[in-house]
């Protein structure tokens, strides 16, 4: 995990937290998410880079992230992590999110990173596995710094796919978290997000194993390597 930053409360998220609250649990959610949207999350935005610090914003060259019908998460991705590319991996229902997550990333908006996206289909494991895979091979003929892989979003199958081709091209994995949950509204506490580095489980596999794992990844049998992963 990767070291955060204690942050307070000098900006007022807290209070606009407290509103946005009640006004769910009270069912007003139109306008809860208008605060949401006008008040609440650019102070997020801020808190997650604040807390997320230099060392990891300027770290990574590249960032490849699945693309899920939430974009809020991976804003917050882009918003702590300052890379040089930028790889979508969307589905046909996800698509439209795009422009959501382009317009609220400052960079993205206003140019100054380049951006690619390819079309997946979700339950199709061996095609992310392979697009993850040439983007990286794509990316390492020029790079200059790690790469990382962002699964927050996008149903199942893409969010195992991506952890599985991560984890076998040695990348690192991307997660946001939250310090504390409201189970009664199903939603992270705004304010208590922050971005984690997943540890590798192929680092506690024996080194034949691992080899082994390598092995079937690299020879693109990607099912015989996942299922080596999991035992």
């Amino acid at each position: 995990m990767g070291e955060t930053k204690e942050v307070t409360d000098m900006d007022g998220l807290e209070a606009h937290v407290d509103k946005w609250v009640a006004l769910r649990r009270s069912g007003r959610f139109q306008e809860a998410g208008e605060l949401y949207k006008s008040q609440i999350f650019p102070l997020v935005q801020k808190r997650i880079k604040t807390k997320t610090g230099e060392a990891l914003w300027s770290k990574y060259y590249g960032i490849m992230l699945t693309v899920g019908t939430s974009p809020e998460p991976l804003i917050l991705t882009l918003s702590a992590v300052h890379p040089q590319k930028v790889f979508f991996l969307y589905t046909k229902k996800s698509e439209h999110f795009l422009c959501d997550i382009i317009s609220g990333v400052d960079y993205l908006a206003r140019g100054e990173v380049i951006y690619d996206r390819e079309l997946v289909e979700e339950a199709r494991v061996l095609d992310i596995y392979q697009k993850i895979r040439n983007k990286w091979e794509e990316w390492g003929r020029g790079c200059n710094g790690p790469i990382g892989v962002d699964n927050t979003g996008g149903k199942k199958s893409m969010v195992s796919a991506a952890a599985v081709a991560a984890y076998f091209l040695g990348l690192d994995l991307l997660y946001v978290d939250s310090e504390e949950y409201l189970e009664d509204i199903r939603a992270p506490k705004p304010g208590t997000e922050y971005l984690v580095i997943l540890p590798n489980p192929l680092l506690a596999l024996g080194d034949l194993r691992s080899d082994r794992a390598l092995e079937l990844f690299n020879a693109g049998l990607y099912d015989a390597a996942h299922s080596m992963l999991e035992q």
